[in-house]
């Protein structure tokens, strides 16, 4: 999804939320490949920044992300259970 702005922050920023490589397919380019074309739509739609989230323990996943471009953001994120 592409937001145009939240918390006080004004440009367009895309948000990937899933992305995912059926366990035969990966190793073989196939993320890098859907990444690829997820960053020329964003581009010819002008969209600035692609945003996603991780979990800290998941060091295989951060290790994709860092070999897809992406580096930790200024921001923090904060959750409070209402329970």
């Amino acid at each position: 999804r592409v937001d145009l702005g939240e918390f006080g922050r004004i440009d367009t920023t895309a948000v990937l939320d899933t992305i995912g490589v059926h366990p035969d397919y990966q190793n073989r380019g196939v993320g890098h490949a859907l990444i690829s074309q997820l960053l020329m739509n964003l581009g010819t739609l002008r969209v600035e920044n692609l945003r996603t989230e991780v979990d800290w323990s998941d060091r295989e996943l951060i290790a994709y992300l860092d070999s897809c471009g992406f580096r930790p953001s200024q921001q923090l994120c904060f959750d409070r259970s209402l329970s």
